[in-house]
C-alpha cells in the first residue's frame, strides 16, 4: 500500500487508507482482501517471475495506477514504475466525471488494482500481471461466480454473468452485489473493471477504453454519457 515507504505519514495513511478500502470496494468486499494476516496470491507465479514470463514474450507484466495530482493518498504521490492502461484523463473522460481521489490497492500478489473516486461513486481497475494465467483466472471467475479480486472473499459473488462481445472473445459484464462489473482478456491481458454508486454505461465506456489500450488499438466508439450528466 501507498506510503510505507514515508513513516511520519503512517498515521495519514492509515486513515485514508481505511476509508477507500476498508469493506473493500463495497461491492461485496473486494478490494485487494488478505486472510488470516496473509496475503492473497493469484495465479502461480510471483510478480517478478509474471514480468521474466510475459518479458520472454515481448510483453511487461508490470503495471501500474495513474495518480492524479493532489489527490492520491499521500500528498505529492506519483505512480509507481509500470504499464499504465488507463490515464487519469482517459478516467475522467470515460466516466464523464471529475475524480476526487485516486489510490494504488494492490494487496494481492499477482493482482494490481487500482481505485478511484468519481463524482459520488468508486471505480476499482484491476489486472492481472501474469498474462499466461489469464484464461486459468477467467475460468475461475466464471465457475466461482467471484470477481478477480475477490478470491479470498467469503460472501461475495458475481451474478448475472453474460458475454460482451464488445469486448472480445472473452468479455463479459456481471453485477457484484447488484454493481456493474466488466471484464475480458485483451491482448491477453486479464483486466476487470467494476464500481460503486456508478452507472453501468460509465463502467462499460471504460472497459472499452482500457480493452483498446492494453490491445494499442485506435479509441473505440464508446456509448453515450447519461443525459444530463448527475453524479453518478
Amino acid at each position: 500500500m501507498p506510503g510505507k515507504d514515508r513513516p511520519v505519514l503512517a498515521t495519514l495513511a492509515a486513515c485514508a487508507a481505511g476509508l477507500l478500502a476498508a469493506c473493500g470496494s463495497g461491492a461485496g468486499g473486494s478490494g485487494g482482501v488478505t486472510s488470516g494476516g496473509g496475503s492473497t496470491t493469484i495465479g502461480t507465479a510471483s510478480s517478478s517471475e509474471s514480468a521474466s514470463a510475459s518479458g520472454s514474450r515481448g510483453a511487461n507484466a508490470t503495471f501500474s495506477c495513474d495518480i492524479k495530482p493532489g489527490a492520491g493518498l499521500l500528498p505529492g504521490q506519483t505512480p509507481k514504475p509500470g504499464r499504465i492502461v488507463a490515464t487519469v484523463a482517459g478516467i475522467e473522460a470515460a466516466i464523464g466525471l471529475s475524480m476526487t481521489q485516486s489510490v494504488d490497492i494492490s494487496m494481492v500478489s499477482g493482482l494490481t488494482e487500482c481505485r478511484y473516486q468519481l463524482g459520488n461513486g468508486q471505480v476499482d481497475i484491476s489486472i492481472l500481471n501474469d498474462p499466461s494465467q489469464a484464461q486459468a483466472e477467467l475460468a475461475k471467475t466464471k465457475s466461482q461466480n467471484l470477481a478477480l479480486h475477490d478470491r479470498s472473499c467469503n460472501g461475495c459473488s458475481i451474478s448475472g454473468f453474460t458475454p460482451l462481445a464488445e469486448l472480445g472473445a472473452d468479455g463479459y459484464t456481471a453485477t457484484n452485489d447488484q454493481n456493474p462489473v466488466y471484464g475480458g482478456i485483451a491482448a491477453g491481458i486479464y483486466f476487470e473493471v467494476d464500481g460503486v454508486g456508478l452507472k453501468a454505461v460509465r463502467l462499460e465506456r471504460l472497459a472499452l477504453v482500457i480493452a483498446a489500450n492494453l490491445a494499442s488499438a485506435p479509441s473505440p466508439s464508446l456509448p453515450p454519457l447519461p443525459t444530463p450528466t448527475p453524479t453518478s
